[in-house]
């Protein structure tokens, strides 16, 4: 380390660092020789300062967009929101600097108004050689939600890479595709800490070790000229009028030499250290590694086709390395959420399949409540809220999905105990009536950081875990899935559905109301979060993986080859498997040549 006054510059064997009054001015590659800030003179977008972030009720003055990810309330005009607003370093003088040891630097300083302090760390770990990044921050006003570090404008001759919808490039222009955030929240849309700049000869990437799983946001903007802005906050647990103090996680700085990987691998060797993964692997049936084939809806057909249908495929597959994945299992008139009970039909469906080899599991649900559900009530006090808008955190509720369903999801804070019992309790009676090989739990993804506050001290990211651990303990031998897949969802599932890049519901050639994925975003698709969970987690085609049938199959097809998934088919009829011509048997041969 070397200081001259204010400035100092950080040194290790792969990087140079140079701060100026608390704020990176330089960094530097040493492996590559390359430079990563910007000289460009354009001011820094306000969002993109270092410094406190405080809420203050507002009145929504415009409709906002409706997403399925991300970090940024979603109110109507007129709703009353608690807006975030950055109280940035340019409001603050630098009180004092102060060396700690040979290695680090402290930067203390005051607001202007005398309402709040702020302290940024530096420091090289010895062990890593990573420069650590640390943020602490206090006020005498209460509504204190994040604490913001902001690197200097990076530019980068290649790409920005983030662990969103399982791996993208970020885009560079002004017309992101759809439900695609320019604001990520983890875990639920940014899957793992972590980004990377990825330039042709190696890069820089940002991350944390984060084993207290606090809630963080990332923020990206493209300036232009290959520089981007980017900033990371560590969010207080809501409700945030309780907070006049915050911590940050602590970010790592680091480069490296060669492809994106290597960051990768990096964050996969914590993962699996931290987490105990090996461990965990008990709760992984081995059957799981051998899948070749999985079918959506696999028990689409009427009562009499059951036999006729898996007679014939049984031809064309081998049943042990087939997975029919059964949504049309349970009681479904009317619709009541959670109601785990297989009908008729689907008990007799699972009891064939299972009866000459195949691999089957069952849909459901771990988070949502339909209004109808008996218990609606009881469980009303525990439905997660968001810490912005007060609204209710749920799915459809503004009829966002109404051209596809009317059904509507309240979601249960997972940390609540009683509604993780009930629902375990309901898996248990339906395993020990109707046993199954897998159980697959529609949007396990999420975790939000509630409005209610914490449930005996835990967040829904404890919640989930509780909710995973527990019911893994509960069905010993059966594969648990999840929806999309996260560093925290991946520790207790073998299988994982994916989002790609670019969703669209749209009708297809045939008027079919399906999901597109749009041909340009192929360019931007890295399986950063595959190389992550495999071969832990298996990914397999999503939900709504439409038909062979669809003009959209080829698209979801190809991305899923992508991101590394086990080939999916979606209800392949009887006339398909028939048919030596049809994709149907053209991806029945590549799942098993030898049939």
């Amino acid at each position: 380390m070397h200081a001259e006054g204010d400035n100092i510059t950080l040194e290790t064997k792969r990087m140079i660092i140079e701060i100026e009054k608390g704020i990176i001015t330089r960094i530097f590659n040493r492996l590559t020789g390359t430079e990563y800030v910007s000289t460009s003179t354009k001011t820094v977008p306000q969002d993109f300062h270092t410094g406190l972030v405080y809420v203050f009720p507002q009145i929504a003055q415009r409709e906002e967009k409706i997403g399925v990810v991300g970090a940024t309330p979603s109110p109507a005009k007129g709703a009353k929101v608690l807006l975030p607003t950055l109280m940035s370093l340019k409001e603050f003088d630098m009180t004092e600097m102060r060396k700690v040891g040979d290695r680090g630097v402290e930067y203390h300083f005051q607001s202007k108004d005398e309402s709040a302090s702020l302290k940024i760390e530096y420091f090289i770990d010895k062990k890593s050689s990573d420069i650590l990044v640390s943020l602490e921050g206090e006020g005498k006003r209460k509504g204190l939600s994040a604490v913001r570090f902001a690197l200097p404008p990076i530019t980068c001759r290649g790409n920005l890479l983030l662990p969103v919808f399982n791996g993208i490039k970020a885009c560079r222009g002004k017309s992101p595709f759809k439900f695609e955030g320019t604001t990520w929240g983890w875990p639920t849309g940014w899957q793992a800490s972590f980004i990377i700049f990825d330039d042709p000869l190696g890069g820089l990437w940002i991350y944390t070790h984060d084993a207290k799983r606090r809630f963080k946001e990332v923020r990206y903007n493209y300036e232009g000229n290959g520089t981007w802005s980017v900033a990371f906050d560590t969010v207080n647990y809501a409700p945030f009028n309780l907070h006049d103090s915050i911590e940050s996680v602590v970010w790592r700085l680091d480069v490296y030499e060669g492809d994106w990987t290597i960051p990768v691998r990096q964050y996969k060797r914590w993962i699996y250290d931290t987490y105990k993964i090996k461990e965990k692997e008990k709760f992984r049936p081995s059957w799981v590694d051998e899948i070749k084939l999985v079918i959506k809806h696999a028990d689409y057909m009427s009562d009499e086709q059951i036999v006729p249908f898996l007679e014939l495929l049984e031809k064309y597959v081998d049943p042990q390395r087939t997975l029919l994945f059964m949504t049309n299992w349970m009681v479904s008139e009317p619709v009541i959420i959670p109601n785990w009970v297989a009908s008729e039909h689907g008990a007799r469906f699972n009891r064939e399949a299972r009866k000459r080899g195949f691999r089957t599991m069952y849909y459901a649900n771990y988070i949502g409540i339909t209004p109808n559900h008996p218990k609606f009530d009881e469980f009303r006090d525990h439905f997660i809220r968001n810490p912005y808008t007060n609204e209710f955190e749920g799915w459809n509720l503004k009829g966002e999905w109404s051209e596809a369903t009317d059904i509507k999801l309240y979601y249960v804070n997972p940390a609540y105990k009683p509604w993780r019992d009930y629902q375990i309790s309901q898996f248990k009676a339906l395993f020990d009536k109707n046993p199954a090989d897998g159980l697959f739990l529609d949007q396990s993804f999420l975790m939000f950081n509630d409005g209610n506050g914490l449930i005996d001290g835990q967040s829904t990211v404890e919640g989930n875990l509780a909710f995973h651990r527990e019911l893994a303990e509960a069905l010993p031998g059966v594969a648990l899935g999840g929806e999309s897949i996260n560093e925290i969802t991946m520790q207790y599932e073998s299988i994982c559905e994916l989002h790609f890049l670019s969703l669209e519901m749209k009708r297809d050639s045939d008027g079919n109301l399906n999901w597109e994925i749009n041909p340009a975003a192929f360019d931007r698709m890295v399986p950063i979060v595959s190389e992550l969970v495999l071969p832990h987690t298996h990914p397999i085609g999503y939900l709504g993986f439409p038909d062979t049938r669809s003009s959209f199959y080829a698209g979801w097809r190809d991305a899923l080859h992508i991101y590394r998934g086990i080939l999916t088919l979606t209800r392949p009829t009887v006339d398909e498997i028939k048919d030596p011509e049809s994709e149907v048997r053209r991806v029945l041969r590549r799942a098993f040549p030898e049939k």
